[in-house]
């Protein structure tokens, strides 16, 4: 699926998996944070891939709208760890930093420049190579000069 192929599916995945590891620091009582911790980095992560393959701009901002949504909440979840002292201070900031990176890059995506909610969607999806390249919504490599 082409969605598994950008750079916001692999950052959203990294914030599920430092998610589970501070999970894992928790200590016994700490179970309310880390079923919050849980839903609200999937949210990020099904959010972003529902919103990926719809088939307006409209629809595809709301979707990714929930998902910045669930990338703040994730945010505050971790702000919430430290305050507790339940889990390290380094995963607590690797967390926040991934929401934060996670948050610009979902809103990059939905407030694309002059674009129109009739126009067809274009996404950057990562080549087999490692490279950055735009495909549009039916899936067809963007040839460079716009044609």
């Amino acid at each position: 699926m082409r969605h598994e192929k950008t750079f916001v599916y692999e950052r959203s995945l990294a914030l599920m998996q430092t998610a589970q590891v501070a999970i894992k620091q928790f200590p016994q009582g700490f179970g309310f944070l880390a079923d919050q911790l849980r839903r609200n980095t999937s949210s990020v992560h099904h959010n972003f891939a529902e919103g990926y393959y719809q088939e307006s701009r409209r629809q595809q901002r709301r979707f990714f709208g929930y998902a910045i949504q669930s990338a703040r909440e994730a945010s505050a979840s971790f702000d919430t760890a430290a305050a507790f002292d339940a889990a390290d201070e380094q995963i607590v900031a690797r967390g926040k930093a991934l929401a934060l990176e996670v948050v610009r890059m979902l809103s990059k995506f939905s407030t694309a420049q002059g674009r129109q909610d009739s126009e067809p969607v274009i996404r950057a999806v990562r080549t087999e190579d490692g490279r950055s390249q735009a495909a549009s919504k039916q899936g067809r490599a963007s040839r460079p000069g716009g044609s």
